[in-house]
């Protein structure tokens, strides 16, 4: 899957977790940027959308949208490393 963004869009999450637990999501732009959709939460089981929505600007960038343990998300921040987390691609159409 890849999120194809252009100006004016907005972005907001929808997550389906098939276990209880911490979780976090948010977009991580090439240039290091991050814009959280969801703050690090204990969520139930079910379907969830993200309290946040992102509105593209009249520059968007590339980058990644992020989900997973706010832990692994803050290392993904940190290095780069996207191995531990659940990424959707995001491309500036």
């Amino acid at each position: 899957d890849v999120a194809l963004i252009r100006t004016g869009d907005r972005l907001r999450a929808e997550v389906a977790t098939d276990h209880e637990g911490p979780l976090e999501i948010g977009i991580l732009q090439n240039d290091g940027a991050y814009l959280p959709l969801l703050a690090p939460t204990a969520l139930p089981l079910g379907a969830h959308f993200s309290d946040r929505a992102a509105k593209v600007d009249d520059h968007p960038a590339p980058g990644w949208l992020l989900a997973g343990h706010p832990d692994a998300v803050k290392h993904a921040r940190e290095t780069r490393d996207l191995t531990k987390v659940h990424v959707i691609p995001i491309r500036v159409q």
